[in-house]
């Protein structure tokens, strides 16, 4: 249809399929009208300018077809990927979750919670740059990277009964025995200190300072905080902070990796040494049988001389150290094979190679519980060996002597995704857990107050690797804590 705004007409009647629909209308109901001066012209108006426009074609802007494929795309599953975020789940009767609404709830009708037995999302990841975080026997450290000058970079939650979160002041300057929400830890510090390293053992902390060596906090009775025995010590509400100096000139001298574990600490340089400290009862110290300062950190010889260390494990009473190369040392209490399978004896006072066999290949990672062990190789594959039923290997393997492969199919691996990998693996006590290469996170074993995040309060055993559901994939570079609490 054509929408005209006037047309003379010379002696023909309009064809009303050239206008439009009311253009039409109008001219046959109302007829046409006569122009002046030429009585055989006629002239139609139109009236419905409402409806239609007479503005040309011409100054408005083409068209552009591929607008919508030059629109920004956002994948809305990565924003934020990179951002580090914290899962807490297990016991919190101690407040080492650092929620404090489960023990004190908001709401009158909500009840009161010792537990969570699901990952949940801890607003403090959220708010702070979180560096390392440190599971002990009920507490929890977290460094972080300060915002501004001045700001704290040490926190913590938890027990604190030995003092091994500071000096807590509370009503009345009453020292607090329990912190149930995260809270700073007050250190001889300045504004420029870099944490590179957390330790929490039984009850006493330990924290790496770029430069400045470790300082720790907490219960010295067997010297693991790297000062003199005091006999018969007060720990509660003790204000005393020990300082140990860096073994050494120079950034390769800092500690990078502290295991801790009940009264023993073990620290790995970045140049590969291990240094260890505290109670030497099971020869967990690895420098022989009687130490007579075993206060003061000593470099670890034996089949240790020489070699460079990229990490080290502890369960308390034996440790395992993987060298740079792919091999396996240990010392300590062995009477389960738990350091060497191959040849069990009652204790190692002294770092051994431990000769694993070759299909095990090359490790990349270790871990320790009580008497249960783990290594990962080259290929993301995991090996258990030693006693219990948190070896993940079944209800029927309780004591393994052998290093034995976890089914891969357990941790991800099928024939969809035939190229994950377990890529780093902790232990607890009485479980474990391990994260693979594409973020998802299992555990394992004794289930006490849901510690291991799988919905369950029940506290029965986990025999098999179980996903723990994460909305957030964990990445390679964060850290599986495996006391009470995950990151």
């Amino acid at each position: 249809m054509t929408h005209l705004k006037s047309r003379v007409l010379r002696d023909v009647l309009l064809d009303s399929s050239m206008l439009c629909f009311n253009c039409a209308n109008k001219v046959f109901k109302q007829g046409v009208i006569r122009t002046s001066g030429n009585p055989n012209s006629f002239s139609a108006i139109t009236s419905c300018r409402s409806m239609f426009t007479t503005t040309t074609l011409k100054g408005l802007a083409k068209k552009d077809f591929y607008a919508e494929e030059k629109l920004p795309i956002f994948d809305y599953g990565k924003i934020h990927s990179e951002k580090k975020r914290l899962y807490v789940f297990g016991g919190a009767a101690h407040g080492a979750l650092g929620l404090h609404t489960l023990l004190r709830p908001v709401e009158d009708n909500h009840k009161r919670m010792l537990y969570m037995q699901r990952p949940v999302r801890h607003t403090f990841g959220d708010k702070h740059a979180i560096t390392d975080i440190a599971a002990g026997h009920g507490f929890t450290l977290i460094s972080v990277k300060p915002k501004k000058e001045n700001d704290p970079v040490l926190f913590g939650c938890g027990y604190n009964k030995k003092s091994q979160l500071g000096y807590q002041p509370g009503f009345r300057d009453i020292p607090l025995g329990v912190l149930i929400s995260i809270v700073p830890i007050p250190l001889p510090l300045n504004k420029t200190t870099k944490v590179l390293a957390l330790g929490a053992g039984r009850g006493h902390s330990l924290v790496s300072v770029e430069g400045k060596g470790i300082i720790s906090l907490g219960e010295n009775t067997f010297g693991q905080c790297g000062r003199q025995i005091i006999e018969d010590e007060d720990y509660e509400g003790s204000k005393y902070i020990c300082r140990i100096p860096a073994f050494g000139s120079g950034p390769e001298h800092d500690v990078v990796q502290i295991a801790s574990r009940f009264d023993v600490s073990v620290c790995l340089t970045r140049m590969g040494t291990v240094y260890t400290f505290g109670c030497n009862m099971h020869g967990q110290l690895g420098r022989g049988k009687d130490v007579s300062k075993p206060w003061v950190p000593a470099q670890l010889q034996g089949d240790l001389k020489g070699v460079t260390i990229k990490k080290v494990a502890t369960s308390g009473c034996s440790a395992l150290a993987v060298s740079e190369s792919g091999q396996l040392f240990g010392w300590g209490y062995n009477d389960c094979g738990q350091v060497d399978p191959s040849q069990i004896s009652n204790i190692f006072y002294e770092p051994v190679h431990v000769k694993l066999p070759r299909r095990v290949g090359k490790i990349v990672d270790v871990a320790m519980g009580n008497m249960f062990q783990f290594v990962v190789n080259e290929f993301g594959n995991v090996y258990a060996w030693g006693q219990g039923c948190s070896l993940g290997l079944g209800p029927k393997n309780l004591l393994v002597k052998t290093p034995t492969i976890m089914p891969p199919p357990l941790f991800g691996r099928n024939e969809f995704s035939p190229d994950v990998a377990v890529v780093k693996v902790e232990a607890s006590f009485e479980f474990a857990s391990a994260v693979n290469s594409i973020g998802d996170v299992y555990t394992w074993g004794k289930n006490n107050d849901g510690c291991l995040g799988i919905g369950r309060l029940k506290s029965d055993y986990q025999f098999f690797p179980f996903q723990v559901i994460i909305t957030h994939a964990l990445s390679k570079s964060m850290k599986l804590c495996s006391l009470r609490l995950s990151y």
